[in-house]
């Protein structure tokens, strides 16, 4: 298994703030893959139809994590929502 893939299993609930799980990482000690990932996670999960929720539009899901402040990378947040809007 690739390192990086092994770095987002491990490490996707990860917070630029220090606030996650499961080694409070902060900042840059939290490889840009793994940032990708924890965004590209997050909006799966909003945006797709589960047994207990309905999915969440795109709209309605690049407001509400764009409002949680400290768990995403803002720059690579922009950009991830620049890429779906083109």
């Amino acid at each position: 298994m690739p390192d990086a893939v092994l770095d987002i299993c491990r490490h996707h609930h990860e917070r630029p703030d220090g606030r996650g799980y499961p080694q409070g990482l902060a900042g840059k000690q939290i490889s840009v893959p793994v940032r990708i990932a924890s965004i590209c996670d997050v909006y799966d999960a909003l945006t797709s139809k589960r047994p207990y929720k309905k999915a969440w539009t795109p709209a309605q899901a690049a407001e509400f994590m764009a409002a949680q402040k400290g768990q995403f990378d803002g720059p690579l947040l922009k950009r991830f929502f620049c890429c779906l809007s083109h």
